[in-house]
Parts: C-alpha cells; structure tokens; sequence
C-alpha cells in the first residue's frame, strides 16, 4: 500500500517516482527530496503538454516553467507556494545540503497535493483518497551507510531517467505535428481534458478539494529555514539564533519587559547583525515592522550594535536599515559576509554628492550635470547631518552618440569609490551591445574585474557584471 496508488491508473510513471521518494523518507531523506522534485518536474512538463492554456517558455529550467503566469494561475497561492518548495528544497539536496526527516515528509505531503490536484483536473477518475496517512510510510532501522543509497548515483540516474521521459515526449509531439491523424488525436486528448476539467471545477474547489497536509506555519518556517540556509546560515541554535531572550521590551507590550526575537543573526565579533522577525503566512510581513523594531532596540541597548531589519510572512520579505533607508521588499535574505557590509558602509559610507567625477571617463559638461543629478537623487541628508538614502532608482534618457557608456561608467566609479555598491549589473539587448559595454568599461575601470555571462560562468567575486536581459531570467 502506499499514498499515491491513487495515480497508478493514469499517471504510472509519475506513481514509480513517488513511491520510491515515500519509501526512503526515513532511510535517506535528502534522496526523498530529490525524487520529490523530480517527480514534480515531470508532472509540470506532463501539464505543459496537455493543458491547452499553457505554452512553454523560452527556458525549460523548472523555476522559469513554475513561475510562467499561466502556470502559476492555476494553483492557490499556498498550494503554489508549496510547490516551489519542493523545488527549493529539492534543488538544495541535489546541491549537497542534509535534508532531515521531517522536512523531506513535508516535501513528500507537498507532492501528493499536487499529484491530488493532477488526478482530481486531469485524470480519468476522481481520487478516493483524502488523507495522507504517515502509517503507509515503510519504516526501518538505521541503515548502516553502505545501505544508504548513492545520493549522487540517485540523481545521475533520474537525470537519464527524465533526460528519455522528455526526449520520448517530444517525439510524440513532433510525431503528433507531421502526422494529421496523431495531431488531431492530440487535440481532441486536450479538449477531452479541458471539457472534463472544467466539469469538476464547477463542483470542487482547489481548496476544499485538495485538504492541508501541512500547516501555513509550518511551511512558512520551512521557508524562512530554507532561505536562510541558502546563505550561509545552516547552523541556527534555539536560544541564541532562534527565539533570543531580550531585555527593554515596552512594559505596554510586555509587563515583564522581555521579549524573544524569531530569529537573530550574529557576526563573527558576537555583534547582532539582523533580526527576523516572521509573521504569519496570510498576514502582510509588514504587520511585523513594529515588532521587530522594537527588538533592534533592545540588542543595540545590550550588545551596542544595531542591527539590520527583516521582516518576513515567508513568501515575501522586506529589509530596512532604519539608520539609513526606507524599508524595501527583497528576494531573501543576506549572507554574513553581506550583512556585515552593510553594517560596514555605516562609517564607510560617503557622500556622492561631494565626490570629484572623473572627468577622463565623462568629462562633457551635459554629462557632468547627468551625474551630479543622480547624485541628488540618492543621497539626503538629515538634521544630524547624517547621510541616508533619498531614492534607489534614477533614470536617465540620453540621445545617440552623447556618451551613455562613459556617463554610466563614471557613475559606476563615483558608486564604489564612495562605498555605496560592490557588484554592478549591466543589462542590454544584445550580444554586441553587452560586448561592447563590457570592453569600455574594462577600459575606463580598469580595476574593476569583469563578467560576461553570454560567455562565461558567474563568479561571484566579479565586480561588474554584463548580461543579455533573457539570459538573466
């Protein structure tokens, strides 16, 4: 017996993968995780092929097919948060990272969701089952590690095995596209399939039909775990990373005056870094800008260091250096070397607006005010006398032949030198263009290393960094 007998009949190959990832959730969980993912990535190449709404986009990489507006529209925002969570999760076992139990169960309920969903929309029988049941999971004694299956062996052979499962769909499909009867066979499959998911959608709704296996809390902790291991913070203990006791906290809030931080990252020097402060997953983050605030408080009063601001509902995070700029949403979260850099640019920090451009670079007078007035833009300056951040975007419009390299080069320079950035992003439209962008700028900022990631493989150490716009999606 097993959970996903359910899709035997109608999605057998996607039914070997998930068995085999239910049989080793207690043997080797990280292997759990990668099957997860991959079994997910066939499903989501199987829907690609046979939904009529969708059509594949320029990669075939699962994070840009998942993220496809057509795809994502039809899943709930916490039945799709839980997929992209099998394939973070799964991304970062294929990568090395020990996955433990009971994140790779999660993963495992997550799938079956999804795999529900495919039955209930798509298949040709409505599943009986409802409930995961963690009884049906085998269950054995530690294996010694000569039994623990070959993690990497694992993944070359699912990277065949779905390398044969999408050159045997294409096939089909390019066999369906030269032969009328097959082509008009294939259409008719994807009529059937729409007709018969639009019949169960008006008496089933993706909520009800497809029950919570794992809570909101819980998946937003496993998020925030996730992307906080995914830069450099693997190692976070109870008491001093995770729910830190602080002392200060508004008698208001708390008669006692103590307070427990969700999460606070610490600097090599013992310093407070940042906070984490995580609210609930159907909550706006920003419902914990106060909060979190007021535990910034309490570690400058206790450690002398203030440290910077997170707040976070798992699936969207916000950053806010309150002594320098506004809050603003972010992708996750920073490393420590980062976090330490910010806290750095502090004292490091300059002023652009009394910086000397580089008159060698961009010397001409119109480029010269260009410049000036990107400077105006970014950088205010308090009562204190203080610098802080005005605005985090400027854009200029300059015609043919008026120098927009030289001017953006020199603005570059005027960036560094005064410690407001590390690494630069050059976007443009084509090849040539970011060809030529790249050689003019290793000309003018010859101290600067450069990438060209048409061509080469991304460093992170590079300073400057050129790309076409779809090869950075």
């Amino acid at each position: 017996m097993s959970n996903f007998n359910f899709i035997n009949t109608d999605f057998p190959e996607l039914y070997t993968d998930a068995i085999e990832a239910e049989k080793l959730v207690f043997i080797s969980p990280t292997s759990t995780a990668v099957l997860c993912r991959s079994t997910f990535e066939n499903g989501v190449n199987w829907l690609y092929d046979h939904e009529a709404k969708l059509s594949r986009p320029w990669r075939s990489d699962l994070s840009t097919l998942i993220h496809e507006p057509a795809f994502s529209a039809l899943f709930n925002r916490t039945l799709f948060s839980e997929l992209n969570l099998i394939r973070k999760t799964g991304n970062a076992a294929a990568h090395g990272t020990k996955i433990n139990e009971q994140d790779a169960l999660a993963c495992l309920k997550y799938l079956f969701r999804f795999l529900r969903f495919l039955a209930i929309y798509y298949g040709n029988t409505t599943p009986e089952t409802q409930v995961f049941d963690e009884a049906l999971i085998p269950t054995f004694q530690t294996p010694t590690p000569d039994q623990q299956p070959s993690l990497q062996q694992l993944i070359t052979d699912l990277e065949l095995k779905n390398k044969a499962f999408r050159e045997a769909e294409h096939a089909q499909i390019q066999l369906a596209k030269e032969n009328t009867a097959l082509k008009a066979e294939l259409e008719q499959q994807r009529l059937d399939i729409a007709k018969r998911k639009a019949e169960r959608e008006k008496s089933l709704d993706v909520g009800t039909a497809i029950p919570l296996l794992v809570s909101e809390a819980e998946t937003r902790r496993r998020y925030i775990d996730l992307s906080l291991k995914e830069c450099g913070w693997t190692h976070l203990e109870e008491g001093r990373d995770l729910e830190y006791e602080v002392s200060g906290m508004p008698l208001s809030t708390n008669p006692s005056g103590k307070g427990y931080v969700d999460y606070v990252l610490w600097g090599d020097n013992g310093l407070p870094l940042a906070v984490v402060e995580a609210k609930k997953t159907m909550s706006s983050p920003k419902k914990g800008k106060h909060q979190a605030e007021l535990y910034a408080n309490c570690l400058e009063v206790m450690h002398g260091q203030r440290p910077l601001i997170f707040y976070s509902n798992g699936f969207e995070t916000y950053l806010w250096d309150d002594l320098f700029s506004p809050e603003r949403q972010v992708q996750g979260f920073y490393s420590k070397d980062e976090l330490q850099l910010l806290i750095n640019r502090r004292a490091t920090r300059t002023n652009l607006r009394e910086f000397k451009v580089n008159t060698a670079i961009a010397g001409r007078a119109y480029q010269l005010e260009a410049i000036k007035r990107v400077a105006e833009n970014t950088v205010s300056i308090n009562k204190q006398g203080q610098l802080r951040s005005r605005a985090r975007q400027s854009l200029l419009v300059m015609a043919t032949g008026s120098g927009k390299t030289r001017t953006a080069a020199a603005l570059v320079d005027m960036l560094v030198k005064c410690h407001w950035v590390k690494r630069v992003l050059f976007l443009a439209d084509r090849n040539a263009l970011v060809t030529q962008a790249k050689n003019a700028f290793n000309e003018y900022l010859p101290h600067l290393t450069s990438i060209d990631l048409t061509e080469q493989k991304e460093d992170d150490g590079t300073r400057l960094v050129f790309s076409t716009y779809p090869t950075i999606r």
